[in-house]
């Protein structure tokens, strides 16, 4: 599940290994925490002085919610840069 910046929860269909290394199955509790690869589409600063962005899922696994759904504004801190 990934929480918006306006707060909507969104369901992102995939297999486990793209969120988590956790070796989870049906027996695991949840949810669990885990990570989505995405791409920075946009950044800025709002009239809160809080930092925005707009993420896409789509590359590079192409991770996307039940309905297709690939872009969302998320707050900046909500993101973790890893060098190429």
């Amino acid at each position: 599940m990934l929480r918006d910046a306006a707060g909507r929860e969104w369901l992102l269909a995939e297999k486990v290994p793209i969120f988590t290394e956790a070796l989870l199955d049906a027996n695991s509790s949840y949810p669990q925490p885990g990570v989505v690869a995405c791409e920075i589409v946009r950044e800025w600063t709002d009239e809160q002085g809080r930092g925005r962005c707009i993420i896409s899922t789509e590359r590079p696994w192409g991770v996307k919610t039940q309905g297709g759904e690939t872009q969302f504004e998320v707050f900046s801190n909500q993101v973790t840069r890893q060098a190429s």
